[in-house]
């Protein structure tokens, strides 16, 4: 984990300044093992692998997941005596906290980004051509096509991605950005993001776990916020929202993609907007009905119209 991280991550208890506490393991002159203490409230949060695992109650959370992230730091080759040892610490920190599997939602075709082209179809009839025609215009310009376009003139300069996953947006933004922090909820999902961002040159990187219903920045310190397929999926999307206007820097952009535009709250697909502008950032593009496919395997596709929307302060 590199130092500029602590200029951007805070402290998802009360937003206090994080600083890395005594005695962790440096590896290429980044903490690879350790912990990142909260000048305020003193909490301390365990890093794993160079990434922070910066969650409200980092002890119940290791205590569930305990599994989940040994095997993504083994599936990486950072297993090391130290982090196992730390991460059993933290799980021994933890009362009465069952167990829990974490279900990465991704699709083979999203783990390695594939030209549009790649998508076949088998033709069983109708419904199979109807999928055609739906893959036709997801060959046109899909989520990360339009993000893209939509963030054409901004500087990128300090980006965030809240909800990385498989990295499918990762080398775009690494290419744009000057600094890109890559954050989910899902340990192995940093390290997938950081592992297809690496594949292209570009800005500094780093990657970290927070939870986006109740994540903390620091005021005034990004020039860009992405949360792709995200903000439908949160139970308060309002507070990442929040969140993200305070973070952003004066000109600063925040882009969310998604295909559920009312928020799950069936109150009409303008509570994206709403939701957006109650924070005080100013809708300045937006772009409705893009498709978004997603190739389970050749009988089997989920096909979504997702709304995109570009937020300035």
């Amino acid at each position: 984990m590199d130092t500029w991280v602590l200029d951007v991550l805070a402290c998802p208890h009360d937003g206090g300044r994080l600083a890395i506490a005594r005695g962790g393991h440096t590896r290429g002159g980044g903490l690879e093992v350790g912990e990142l203490a909260c000048a305020r409230c003193h909490v301390r949060y365990p890093v794993v692998g160079g990434v922070p695992l910066a969650v409200p109650d980092p002890h119940a959370w290791v205590a569930a997941y305990r599994e989940a992230v040994l095997a993504a730091l083994s599936e990486v080759g950072r297993a090391t005596r130290r982090a196992v040892e730390l991460i059993g610490e933290y799980a021994a920190g933890a009362h009465a906290v069952e167990a829990r599997r974490f279900a990465d939602d991704w699709v083979p075709t999203e783990l390695v980004p594939q030209p549009a082209d790649a998508i076949t179809i088998v033709d069983h009839g109708s419904p199979a051509r109807a999928f055609a025609h739906f893959c036709e215009l997801a060959r046109g310009a899909g989520p990360q096509e339009v993000l893209m376009q939509l963030l054409a003139d901004h500087a990128w300069g300090t980006t965030v991605e809240f909800g990385s996953g498989a990295g499918t947006l990762a080398r775009a933004i690494r290419r744009r950005a000057r600094r890109y922090l890559a954050c989910d909820l899902s340990l192995r999902a940093v390290f997938r993001t950081l592992d297809a961002a690496r594949r292209t040159r570009g800005s500094l990187l780093a990657g970290a776990v927070v939870d986006a219903d109740c994540v903390q920045l620091r005021a005034a310190t990004c020039q860009t916020i992405v949360a792709a397929q995200l903000v439908d999926l949160l139970d308060r999307p309002g507070d990442l929202l929040h969140a993200a206007a305070s973070a952003l820097a004066d000109g600063g952009a925040l882009a969310v993609i998604t295909p559920a535009p009312d928020l799950g709250l069936g109150a009409g697909d303008d509570a994206l907007a709403r939701a957006i502008e109650e924070t005080g950032l100013r809708i300045v593009a937006e772009r409705d009905g893009v498709p978004w496919i997603r190739e389970h395997g050749p009988r089997h596709f989920e096909v979504y119209f997702a709304a995109a929307m570009v937020a300035s302060k």
